[in-house]
């Protein structure tokens, strides 16, 4: 055991690639796993359409966050010198108050509109806290990608874990003060975000406030915000429709549909990309700057290869076991309330686990200075999906069916991308057919494990044999991995 357990810290402790992002996972993992413990009296103190309501403001303001900084805070890990970063950071923050302005006048001009639009006009009210959101957001990301330039990874980790623990004690507290409604789910995100901001933000004051100061010069600003133009002329464009694209879908069930309907949709997605999330935020932190390194060492397809290759062993055992018990998974933590929920759960569980293999990797069109591709090929993929969704919508009125279209897209879109990404990169094609045998040989085996026991045993019992199947493959898989670690 000692031999082992010495050979698993040799493991992630000898790079500096996976040390970073086992802090971050980490912090990520911990956090979440608070909101996951949670979820289970969340979903029984709330309706799916309180869920409904709350996502039309989160989906608002996740359209617009995404534009906060116009994506100059991919920018700050880029210089050499810390004095010209630290002027991306400050211009960042500035074009962050300057966003929230503008979308300060708009609630103020549009906003009735807007509710009536989206057919919420009890939402109207909360509008209005879309412009902090937008503020606080956008400090967050800038500061989140300073840390990352830093190597200061912990404090992005004590933020998150800030952020469950405000946001889990808000919906369930507010409760007994206020009653139940959609009201408490809206407060309690908005103060989670309050305090994963406010807790990195002092982090950096206390560590890098003064040199921060002492390096802000507005001439320095000034050229940093014009050198770095591709970012919000291709980058910005890029993540506003790949965002968009996951909002309108929200926004065309919530015209098209019931809100509890909208409930049953955004509390699913966020339950199945929580653990797609947890690595990918992870791993995009970490990626952009290490890809830096291994373009100029020659290194870069290899390592990509690697990661999804590894990405593919890990996840693929856990995404069979949820599509193949979707129902009851759905039913024996969140009740019976939620089973109609767990039929989205299927097809956006395909989804996010294409995506998986996908959203980090989108950071290697910076690196390589190809972000106007990235753009025009976000823009036909969500032309293509939301389209599709929306037609399929209107024309059946059947949401499921909408959803397990509009999901497959996606999944055979990604995979295009994948390729495509390749190609562009110069990466051996070899890589992807290599990931995608080993997904065929593990989700084969883990098809007929699933099939032996259900055919086999009871209801209860291939659930525990599923159960017993899932563990004994991760202890085998990482007692493969310290092998090689140790006779290495």
């Amino acid at each position: 055991m000692a031999n082992l357990i010495q050979s698993l810290r040799h493991f992630f402790l000898k790079g500096e690639f996976i040390s970073n992002v086992l802090i971050l996972v980490g912090g990520t993992a911990f956090s979440q796993a608070l909101l996951f413990l949670a979820l289970p009296f969340v979903t029984r103190l709330y309706q799916p359409a309180d869920f409904g309501a709350w996502a039309v403001i989160k989906s608002l303001g996740s359209i617009f966050s995404v534009v906060a900084c116009l994506r100059y805070e991919l920018s700050i890990v880029i210089p050499k010198q810390d004095r010209d970063a630290a002027n991306l950071f400050a211009g960042s923050v500035l074009i962050t108050l300057a966003m929230s302005g503008l979308l300060l006048s708009i609630v103020s001009l549009f906003g009735t509109q807007i509710a009536q639009i989206l057919g919420e006009e009890s939402i109207l009210p909360w509008l209005w806290v879309l412009p902090l959101i937008l503020l606080l957001t956008g400090i967050y990301q800038s500061s989140n990608y300073w840390s990352t330039r830093k190597g200061h990874f912990k404090r992005l980790s004590i933020s998150r874990i800030a952020q469950s623990l405000v946001t889990i004690g808000m919906w369930l507290g507010l409760p007994f003060i206020t009653g139940v409604g959609s009201s408490n789910l809206i407060v309690g995100t908005l103060f989670g975000q309050i305090a994963a901001t406010g807790a990195l933000v002092i982090q950096i004051w206390l560590e890098d406030g003064k040199f921060l100061i002492q390096s802000l010069a507005w001439k320095s600003i000034e050229e940093g915000i014009y050198s770095n133009k591709n970012f919000p002329l291709y980058v910005t464009p890029y993540s506003f429709i790949g965002n968009l694209q996951n909002q309108l879908v929200l926004i065309l069930l919530a015209t098209f549909s019931t809100t509890k309907i909208v409930g049953f949709y955004s509390f699913t997605n966020s339950i199945v990309m929580m653990p797609m999330s947890l690595i990918v935020s992870s791993l995009n932190q970490v990626f952009f700057p290490k890809a830096s390194q291994e373009l100029e060492s020659g290194n870069l397809g290899y390592f990509v290869t690697k990661v999804l290759t590894s990405l593919v062993a890990i996840a693929t055992p856990i995404f069979a076991f949820f599509i193949f018990n979707t129902e009851w998974i759905f039913t024996i933590l969140f009740g019976d309330k939620w089973i109609e929920a767990s039929a989205y759960g299927f097809w956006l569980g395909l989804m996010a686990f294409m995506m998986l293999f996908t959203s980090w990797l989108d950071r290697i069109y910076d690196v390589l200075g190809k972000q106007r591709t990235a753009m025009l090929m976000a823009i036909g993929i969500s032309v293509l999906s939301v389209s599709c969704f929306g037609i399929v919508l209107d024309w059946s009125n059947k949401p499921i069916l909408a959803v397990a279209i509009y999901s497959s897209l996606i999944v055979a879109c990604e995979y295009l991308w994948l390729v495509i990404t390749f190609k562009l990169a110069r990466f051996s094609i070899l890589g992807i057919w290599d990931a995608s045998k080993k997904f065929g040989v593990i989700f084969t085996g883990c098809f007929l494990v699933h099939w032996i026991g259900k055919n086999s045993l009871d209801t209860n019992l291939s659930k525990v044999f599923d159960e017993v199947a899932l563990a004994i493959y991760y202890i085998y898989l990482g007692w493969t991995y310290s092998t090689k670690i140790t006779t290495s």
